[in-house]
């Protein structure tokens, strides 16, 4: 029973470092939105949508198992997911300031790259052997 409550807590710091990124993300949505009052396609609200909570939290869990689990198939899945979320993102906006989109997208890298790194390194923390498996 205590491998349970190990993982469960393991799971819990992975995916609350959500709260994290949600912060700095914010900040930095906040920034861009004060630089660009005026722009015609900026986002009224920058928070965070429950959406793209909701996304990040399962690319957390699912970052987590990987690198845990099977760390040779984490580099693939972290490009495909990046990949799959610009392309779904890519008409998002479809008139407006490209310098304003770019910044965005940006953004949105940041955020994944920090949802990554806190992923990859609670998994470590949780199994150091799986860092083992990148040193080939």
């Amino acid at each position: 029973m205590d491998d349970v409550w190990h993982w469960l807590g393991v799971y819990a710091v992975s995916i609350s470092g959500g709260f994290l990124v949600d912060y700095w993300i914010k900040f930095l949505r906040r920034d861009i939105a004060d630089r660009y009052k005026d722009a015609p396609n900026q986002p009224k609200d920058p928070s965070i949508a429950s959406l793209d909570w909701s996304i990040g939290t399962i690319e957390r869990f699912v970052a987590t198992t990987l690198t845990i689990f099977a760390p040779t198939l984490l580099a693939p899945f972290v490009g495909g997911w990046v990949a799959l979320k610009f392309a779904a993102n890519w008409q998002a906006r479809k008139q407006g300031d490209e310098g304003l989109l770019a910044k965005h997208r940006l953004v949105a890298l940041i955020g994944s790259a920090l949802s990554f790194g806190w992923a990859i390194g609670v998994g470590i923390l949780a199994n150091p052997e799986s860092a083992l498996a990148w040193k080939q």
